[in-house]
């Protein structure tokens, strides 16, 4: 599925109108268009091309991004839009969404707002605890899971789209952790991935261990 435009490769083509400049410089309209279309930029081009003309530079709908990745379920998912979903609730600063051919849901490792997790625990009657220890609390988890659930119903996430475990870590994304890019300061998608692993596996063998038997 593409993450921008919400069409699949069984869905109808979509219709609209169609306006392009030819070689010459003249503007034409289609009013009846249908045909192919795809995300560029800020805007959207819309192209309707014989396949046998069809440049290679398009991208395809059945690759929706570079750092997607397809579920057990057959299911796209564009990690960094759900991440920035999650970015909306109060209680994370960064996060890494994960899932894989071989999982049918998605998890994520979520680095929380310091000054957010330590008014929760005030208000949730947690004893003195360092930034660690709140990070570890099984209550503290929960609530900021349950404020995740609620972001990511509230940006309109699929069901496919929602993680259904956390883990929280208290040492942010960093370039001098290897977390994050150099020069873009971007998530390394790769080096998160070799060093959330375990927080991974964990996830997942939870997940696993309470699933309801058959």
């Amino acid at each position: 599925m593409s993450p921008s435009l919400l069409i699949r490769p069984s869905h109808d083509l979509p219709r609209g109108s169609l306006i392009c400049v030819d070689e010459f410089g003249e503007k034409k309209m289609n009013h009846r268009w249908s045909g192919q279309s795809y995300n560029r930029g800020p805007g959207i081009a819309a192209f309707k091309i014989p396949p046998s003309r069809k440049p290679k530079s398009l991208p395809s709908t059945k690759n929706p991004g570079l750092n997607s990745f397809v579920t057990a379920c057959g299911e796209y998912i564009a990690p960094e839009k759900i991440e920035n979903v999650l970015a909306t609730s109060m209680y994370v600063a960064q996060s890494f969404v994960y899932g894989d051919g071989n999982r049918s849901v998605l998890v994520a490792v979520v680095i929380p707002e310091d000054f957010a997790v330590f008014a929760l625990a005030s208000r949730l009657s947690i004893g003195k605890a360092s930034f660690d220890e709140l990070c570890a609390h099984p209550e503290i988890v929960a609530r900021i899971r349950d404020d995740i659930m609620v972001v990511s119903k509230e940006g309109n996430l699929s069901g496919c789209e929602t993680v259904r475990s956390i883990a929280l870590r208290s040492k942010p994304f960093s370039v001098e952790n290897g977390l994050l890019q150099r020069q873009s300061h971007r998530l390394d998608r790769v080096a998160a991935k070799t060093a959330l692993m375990p927080d991974i596996e964990r996830m997942y063998t939870r997940l696993e261990s309470n699933r309801p038997s058959a």
